[in-house]
């Protein structure tokens, strides 16, 4: 059977294009036969996502190595094995193309056309289950690097409280993982569920000694409905200890809401219950709710991957958020913070900072208290006030670039002020509220 995809180049131009196809026909892949460029070239304009960002895109089909000695393996296997080999080597090519040419932003995306990819027949009707070894929280910065806000690692050893919680709460039998994903398509929505084990100082022992300990078991929720969802990113690995290893980056509208569920004993229960998942803004204090507030995206690293589960549940997504899922790899980008190189930025510096008042020490600034900048910093405060990728530009380390961004937007809006004084309206303040629609996909 003949399969179909197409690869989306950012930032390319029709000889680099060229290039890049050279590369994947002069390549020996060992997964697939029968590579083969489709003719043509199309030029298309940006969705949602990425608005007026050009792209060029070129179609390919290839088929599967067939099996040797009369061995049968599962298609889904072999076709995510496929797509394995496909992304690992387009990122090496795109590797070089960038380095050639000496442009960081040249992308390759892998999607998929053949609907023969994804099964026509669903085993698991209602949901698909993964389990996860991490999850994090971030934005997308220049395509392809991913700079993270938080990290939480799936505990190590398998707990009995979300074993018993998975079991009486989730009617879902434990993997032996502590950490999972679960896609609910039957209601459009996504939950990661993991334990939580909470801890206080006690103030000294018999011994006169300090000592840590548990008061309390709890599992923590995050839940995203698909709705929420603009744009899926899924790379994928192989190795033999832990199978295909796929990692998912969901790009939000709006974050995740937190659920938790805590653990307690009545006084004639033998066993600990729940109680019903309320709402919150974190669970483990500002520093999550900061990141929840700032991050645009989700990741999700799962391993132990069946290849027919994960077919289906990308097909059940990309029916459910109406784009394509991009198969690529995105770098996890470490940046300097407070002097040190940190592959996760500290959400500390996002906390309480008024960025406003650091601009009266600045002198050339200090005519904006005047009424007729009213327009303008009410713009700009509705930009800065929703977060994620544009969020981090101003103001992470090492862009830090809002002071310049000022300088920029009030010296265009008082040169419009000077040669327009009767004008209602200036285009530096329309340009602001198309940025902020922008974010948001309103045209």
């Amino acid at each position: 059977m003949t399969y179909y995809c197409r690869i989306i180049f950012k930032s390319f131009n029709s000889d680099q294009v060229d290039e890049f196809v050279n590369h994947c026909n002069e390549y020996k892949w060992e997964t697939i036969t029968s590579f083969n460029i489709l003719e043509g070239e199309n030029r298309i304009i940006g969705n949602e996502v990425d608005l007026f960002d050009e792209k060029l895109e070129k179609k390919f089909s290839f088929q599967l190595i067939p099996d040797k000695n009369g061995e049968k393996s599962d298609k889904y296997e072999k076709i995510t094995l496929a797509f394995c080999e496909l992304t690992m080597n387009f990122k090496r090519f795109e590797e070089i193309l960038r380095t050639e040419h000496r442009s960081i932003a040249m992308t390759a995306i892998l999607t998929s056309i053949s609907k023969d990819i994804s099964p026509q027949r669903f085993e698991q009707v209602l949901q698909n289950i993964f389990c996860l070894s991490k999850i994090a929280l971030g934005s997308i910065h220049q395509k392809h690097y991913f700079a993270a806000t938080y990290l939480h690692r799936a505990p190590e050893e398998p707990t009995e409280v979300f074993q018993k919680f998975l079991t009486e709460y989730r009617g879902i039998e434990p993997e032996g993982s502590n950490m999972l994903a679960i896609f609910e398509h039957d209601r459009d929505s996504l939950v990661v569920a993991f334990p939580d084990t909470f801890e206080v100082r006690n103030i000294m022992t018999a011994e006169g000694e300090r000592e840590s300990v548990k008061t309390g078991n709890r599992i923590i929720e995050l839940r995203m409905k698909y709705s929420s969802i603009r744009r899926i990113i899924v790379s994928l690995d192989y190795n033999e200890e832990d199978g295909i290893t796929a990692t998912f980056t969901l790009q939000f509208r709006y974050p995740p809401m937190v659920y938790i569920w805590d653990e307690f004993k009545g006084k004639d229960d033998e066993n600990a219950k729940f109680r019903n998942g309320q709402r919150w803004l974190s669970w483990r204090g500002k520093s999550v709710e900061v990141a929840l507030a700032r991050a645009s995206c989700l990741v999700l690293e799962a391993f132990n991957v069946e290849g027919r589960v994960l077919m289906d549940c990308l097909d059940r997504l990309r029916k459910n958020i109406d784009s394509p899922i991009e198969f690529r790899f995105l770098y996890w980008k470490a940046v300097n913070f407070d002097g040190k190189k940190r592959t996760v930025i500290n959400p500390s510096y996002y906390e309480n900072i008024n960025f406003f008042s650091e601009l009266d020490k600045h002198p050339n600034f200090k005519h904006l208290s005047d009424p007729k900048y009213f327009p303008l910093i009410y713009a700009i405060e509705a930009l800065i006030s929703h977060g994620g990728e544009l969020y981090d530009c101003f103001f992470r380390p090492p862009y830090g670039c809002f002071i310049k961004f000022m300088y920029k937007v009030v010296q265009c809006y008082e040169y419009e002020l000077e040669k327009y004084p009767d004008s209602k309206y200036t285009r530096t303040v329309a340009t602001l509220e198309n940025m902020v629609q922008q974010m948001h996909g309103v045209s």
